[in-house]
């Protein structure tokens, strides 16, 4: 006869794990299958401060864990150091790294670390706000991340770029030409998630495998020939200052979802 145990998830004083409810089971005890449905709802951070250090088995079970999300969005330095000390490269399926306003220098702080190549499971990848520089030193190195199919990165530069040249160029039909990061063929044609301001050298990009894309655009025509080259395109999102030239956009009949958001400078 099975006996049904019901157990919530709660935290002491401390933020150690706890185990309430009608459960006549140690968390010791927990089968490590259960531990890992467990960790699918918790940010790494989140798992060693409320794991670590329950006793031997559960830090084994920590140690040897192959599917830890990290995410150093707007996290204090002190758990940003723990997080890259305890947790090998290897065991992260999903990353992000920020260098907003207050996590400025994470990028630079997260290669003294580790190089992205050594990350050979990552399957999820989000760089925000980075300069042209920490942003090249990532994509360069890209493709030999053989799982990776969820790709979102911004510059600073670029959205300064943006918001000062687009209304210009717009009106007057002035071509814009920027120095970019190369982006390279053998990475971009296996994902299936992509979020990015840089848009000038995707309308040569196979995109076989794509599914949701995020862009910030400039006009429709280059919109137009991304679609072409994305037969597999289920959700598209652009992010705009100006909507004229909407009925330029071509029909794409993979398509199910437009988003159109517009940013105003006024």
């Amino acid at each position: 006869m099975l006996t049904r145990h019901i157990f919530s998830l709660q935290r002491n004083n401390d933020g150690k794990a706890l185990i309430a409810g009608n459960c006549h089971m140690k968390i010791d005890r927990f089968p490590t299958e259960l531990f890992h449905h467990l960790f699918e709802y918790f940010w790494a951070d989140e798992i060693l401060h409320s794991f670590s250090n329950l006793n031997d088995r559960i830090d084994s079970i920590l140690k040897f864990y192959s599917a830890y999300r990290i995410n150093f969005q707007s996290i204090r330095k002190s758990t940003f150091h723990l997080v890259c000390k305890q947790i090998r490269p290897e065991q992260v399926l999903s990353l992000v790294i920020s260098d907003e306003n207050d996590t400025i220098g994470q990028s630079e702080l997260f290669l003294s670390y580790f190089q992205i190549e050594q990350f050979t499971n990552l399957r999820s990848l989000s760089l925000i706000h980075m300069k042209k520089e920490s942003l090249h030193r990532f994509l360069q190195n890209l493709s030999n991340l053989k799982q990776l199919d969820s790709l979102s990165f911004d510059s600073s530069y670029r959205k300064r770029i943006f918001t000062d040249i687009s209304s210009t160029s717009i009106e007057n039909n002035i071509p814009i030409q920027i120095n970019l990061p190369k982006y390279y063929p053998e990475l971009l044609p296996r994902l299936k998630y992509f979020s990015t301001c840089y848009w000038d050298e995707l309308t040569s990009i196979e995109f076989r495998n794509l599914r949701q894309l995020r862009l910030y655009s400039f006009t429709f025509h280059r919109v137009n020939e991304i679609l072409y080259h994305a037969p597999q395109l289920h959700s598209l999102t652009l992010l705009l200052e100006y909507i004229r030239g909407f009925h330029q956009i071509q029909s794409c009949s993979s398509l199910r979802k437009l988003t159109l958001i517009i940013s105003s400078k006024n």
